[in-house]
């Protein structure tokens, strides 16, 4: 019953608001990969997959430290988004739970290379790092990539509902910035900068404060080549 009914309200690209130019098309593709549902293998067997192939490259000597930073990071970063785009608002949790599964799978893999105990300490530090770095970037991705295109595949009727809040905030915005002739795209921006930089500069203490030691961790973990233990 809640499956048809998720289905039944699922826009069908006739019925959203954005539906000419460059967001029109965007909202159409948005719609159409929505349809498919949960991207397990993109957002699980694909980061883990390119996490051991770059693990086993640098073990060979055929790529460098950057690499393997690039093989963690973006994966990630991306199946965030892909995500939120693939499941809309009911992807951000998910998202958020499925990084902290690809950093497990990821520390299983990791003492297959290395030969550790999964019972060990250092493969339990691996195990927290990881999920904790894949955490952030699924976190990431699913809010700058997939929450706006979220946003675009919003119906008419959706579109007319909040037009009375959209008309509130257009008059607060004109009442900030003292504007009389309507409101500008500027105005707009540094409105939402000035509302989201206390969110923004949280966010980034939060990653920096946690980042600046699993950084380092990475950084000799990566470095290890051919030592028996990693730290």
């Amino acid at each position: 019953m809640d499956n048809a009914e998720l289905v039944i309200t699922q826009p069908t690209g006739s019925d959203l608001h954005f539906r000419t130019g460059v967001l029109g098309l965007v909202a159409r593709f948005v719609v159409r990969r929505r349809a498919a549902g949960d991207p397990v293998d993109a957002t699980i067997v694909l980061p883990c997959l390119i996490f051991v192939v770059m693990m086993s490259l640098l073990e060979h000597g055929r790529v460098d430290e950057s690499f393997v930073w690039a093989g963690l990071y973006i994966p990630a970063f991306l199946s965030g988004g892909w995500m939120v785009i693939r499941l809309g608002y009911r992807g951000l949790g998910r998202a958020m739970l499925r990084g902290v599964l690809v950093g497990a799978l990821q520390a299983m893999a990791l003492t297959i290379f290395t030969k550790e105990a999964l019972s060990q300490p250092k493969a339990i530090e691996w195990a927290l790092v990881l999920m904790y770095l894949n955490f952030a970037s699924f976190w990431l991705g699913a809010h700058f990539i997939g929450s706006p295109l979220d946003t675009l595949t919003v119906t008419e009727e959706q579109w007319q509902k909040a037009a009375p809040l959209l008309a509130k905030i257009n008059q607060i915005t004109r009442l900030v910035f003292r504007i009389k002739d309507g409101v500008s795209s500027t105005g707009l921006l540094v409105f939402v900068i000035r509302v989201l930089r206390p969110l923004v500069l949280l966010a980034y203490v939060i990653w920096a404060l946690g980042g600046s030691y699993a950084g380092d961790w990475v950084t000799r973990l990566i470095r290890r080549r051919g030592e028996p233990a990693i730290l």
